[in-house]
């Protein structure tokens, strides 16, 4: 498998992900408190560049809804809203038409199940 080549994050063009950073997972993932810090880092980060932050959620009626230490009100209009997924990809069918609607050209993926859903992801691109 060949990833895409690392590449600047160019505001306008590139969207932040942030995935399953659920309630219900707080138990579950060993280090959680850590990636949540780290999630909070990434969305400061996203401000300053002025770079929007797109939400996933596992089946948030089981999982619960993304954890409220991540201050999406914070993220005023770059906050682009909380895409509900059964999928494990990240790449909806929603996820799709807005990366095509904004014209984003890249991706910064960030979150939980990297495994299950983050690689998914980057496989399922669009060219």
């Amino acid at each position: 498998m060949s990833l895409p080549a690392v590449v600047k994050v160019v505001p306008g063009r590139t969207v932040f992900f942030v995935c399953d950073l659920q309630t219900r997972f707080r138990a579950a993932i060993h280090g959680f408190s850590d990636v949540i810090s780290t999630a909070s880092k990434m969305l400061k980060v996203a401000k300053v560049l002025d770079v929007p932050v797109v939400f996933t959620e596992q089946n948030s009626r089981a999982l619960g809804s993304t954890v409220p230490e991540l201050d999406v009100e914070s993220l005023g209009p770059l906050y682009l809203g909380a895409i509900e997924k059964t999928l494990f990809s990240m790449l909806t069918p929603e996820v799709k038409s807005l990366l095509k609607e904004r014209n984003f050209k890249s991706v910064v993926l960030f979150g939980i199940e990297a495994i299950a859903r983050v690689r998914p992801a980057i496989n399922s691109r669009s060219p």
